[in-house]
């Protein structure tokens, strides 16, 4: 817990979020996990929507450096290069000092999540390799929506596992990173794959999905990371949803 007890909840920036991703682990052949076929499964799924905790000074400065990437958008372009779970190093562009950017990244270790709701997930799989994610609809769009808890969002991503990319209505994700990280991360530690927007397949959308399943538990978890700077209209949308497997549930019992 954060130093006083007190945490907020706060939009994630795309630095923030690197702590999903940051301490890589080297026990990952302890892990019951293969590849994205063992964090997936067909039909209706009833999963936690989960929250992230912030601690409230990671949130002001956060907050900060989300300000300055609207106004510097060729610095957010170059960090958006980096491989998922890179190291940032510190730029004057992110608004804040670089004594302010080491605090962030102390105060950032603090992360946690807890659950805010629950509700289902339906997953097809037309074709033997692709998956399909439907989150249903807000006013009657099966799109991408403002609102970033809101599940809808997943709606309309196809995971193809044949050409090892990730089809969504905020663009093409092409870039592809095999994770196993470490229980310093806030979900604990997990083994996953990340597919991230790069190169023709950005749009104006910077986005990574990741499908990972949690070597404690075995629960399995889908996390979007989407930020959209356009037109002067700016979206910002950090999405968790965990859910046990019916395989899974019968090797806990």
């Amino acid at each position: 817990m954060a130093a006083g007890g007190v945490l907020a909840v706060a939009s994630l920036s795309l630095m923030v979020v690197s702590f999903m991703y940051a301490i890589e682990s080297h026990e990952h052949q302890q892990a019951r996990y293969h590849d994205p076929h063992d964090a997936l499964a067909v039909g209706k799924l009833n999963v936690d929507v989960m929250d992230f905790m912030v601690p409230i000074r990671a949130a002001e400065l956060s907050r900060k450096m989300l300000i300055s990437a609207v106004e510097h958008p060729e610095w957010l372009e170059q960090v958006s290069s980096r491989s998922v779970g890179e190291t940032i190093a510190y730029d004057s562009r992110m608004g804040i000092s670089e004594a302010e950017y080491e605090e962030y990244l102390e105060v950032s270790k603090q992360l946690s999540v807890q659950k805010a709701g629950d509700t289902e997930l339906t997953i097809t799989r037309p074709e033997p390799e692709l998956y399909v994610l439907d989150g249903g609809v807000v006013n009657g769009q099966h799109a991408v929506v403002a609102g970033r808890h809101v599940i809808a969002n997943l709606s309309g991503i196809e995971i193809d596992l044949a050409n090892n990319i990730v089809r969504a209505p905020f663009g093409t994700l092409t870039g592809y990173s095999e994770k196993h990280i470490s229980s310093e991360s806030p979900l604990g530690a997990w083994d996953g794959a990340v597919w991230f927007t790069q190169g023709s397949g950005r749009t104006d959308a910077i986005a990574s999905l990741t499908v990972g399943k949690l070597r404690r538990s075995r629960r399995s978890f889908i996390y979007l990371d989407v930020s959209r700077l356009s037109g002067g209209s700016n979206m910002w949308i950090d999405l968790l949803v965990m859910y046990d497997l019916p395989d899974d549930r019968a090797a806990q019992q």
